[in-house]
């Protein structure tokens, strides 16, 4: 294998790109810059969702958790849909729906909407545990694919951003 190529199929791993710095007090600090995943002999970039908090994937069962995770179109169902390329998780399903037929600007930043992420998050103690996420491409059907961690969803954003670039 050379230097820059491609893994092998079967190889699957996860890179983390760091810096060590000093802080102000002189301590030493970690600095993530980037983190990439290899499944399938395909490398894919992880990228962070706006508006999706750990204790959304860890499945906690606190009330109070579920305050500030609704939608922002109609303020009571839960959000479930990340807007692209922006990644921005701020609408359920159906807003997002309603929303790609009348604007194609984000409700947050109002950045051009490119393709609409849907995860669907499984609470623990439900069949199976993790994120499902499928997407839907403009105002076009939908593309998607399964995954039980937060990883392979990062993997699918990434993938459908590259997808939706060309």
């Amino acid at each position: 294998m050379e230097v820059g190529g491609s893994l092998p199929a079967w190889v699957q791993a996860q890179t983390t790109y760091a810096k060590l710095r000093k802080d102000d007090e002189g301590h030493w600090r970690l600095q993530i810059l980037k983190q990439k995943i290899w499944v399938g002999g395909v490398s894919y970039e992880l990228q962070e969702i706006y508006g999706m908090d750990s204790n959304r994937l860890n499945g906690s069962n606190v009330a109070e958790d579920v305050e500030g995770r609704e939608c922002v179109i109609c303020m009571s169902a839960e959000r479930d849909t990340t807007v692209l390329p922006c990644r921005h998780m701020c609408m359920c399903q159906p807003c997002a729906s309603a929303l790609k037929t009348q604007t194609n600007k984000c409700p947050i930043c109002r950045e051009e909407i490119e393709s609409l992420l849907h995860i669907k998050i499984q609470r623990k103690g439900t069949k199976g545990n993790g994120m499902t996420p499928s997407s839907s491409v403009g105002s076009q059907g939908g593309v998607g694919g399964g995954s039980s961690s937060g990883a392979a969803a990062a993997a699918a954003l990434q993938q459908e951003l590259a997808g939706s670039k060309s």
